[in-house]
């Protein structure tokens, strides 16, 4: 249901859309002062074209992944990057110490648990995977997967033996 503004005014009471209307200030207000202590020491805007981004090999992981640095440094402090994996990639079993978020933006994957339940997902999957938990990721076949990641803090890997894989059913 859309209203007005007037409408709002009449439905709800002058007093209560002003309570609304501090609060809604109020937060912007603590919005504009809140920003991660990581933003004072680069607060640059960052503007890419992902099209002509370029690629290196992904240090530490089966031959064929590859990234792409967007900002940050991941083994001193918070960092964003671009990864692309061939497609039928099988990314080994692992865990980070911190939290990982991943927007997936191209190709079929499937993600594998620790008890190698698979979960199968395709392009703008959002996964936000807390630390400690083990997974692996395989790129399905039909082409390369790219996807955004991102880490708050400096990122570790540490590799576990592959899971039997099963399928998962909802």
């Amino acid at each position: 249901m859309n209203i007005t503004p007037q409408q709002f005014f009449i439905l709800y009471g002058m007093r209560t859309s002003k309570i609304l209307i501090m609060i809604l200030v109020i937060g912007i207000i603590l919005s504009l002062f809140s920003q991660p202590a990581w933003s004072d020491e680069n607060s640059r805007s960052l503007i890419t074209d992902l099209s002509a981004i370029q690629w290196e090999p992904l240090n530490g992981a089966p031959e064929g992944a590859e990234i792409s640095m967007l900002w940050g440094n991941p083994k001193t402090g918070p960092s964003e990057a671009m990864v692309k994996f061939p497609a039928g990639y099988l990314f080994p079993h692992h865990h980070h110490s911190v939290r990982e978020r991943i927007i997936w933006m191209q190709g079929d994957f499937i993600y594998i648990a620790d008890d190698g339940t698979r979960l199968m997902l395709g392009p703008m999957a959002y996964l936000n995977v807390a630390p400690g938990i083990k997974h692996s990721i395989r790129c399905g076949n039909a082409e390369p997967c790219i996807l955004y990641l991102t880490f708050n803090e400096p990122m570790d890997l540490h590799l576990h033996p592959q899971p039997q894989e099963k399928t998962h059913h909802p």
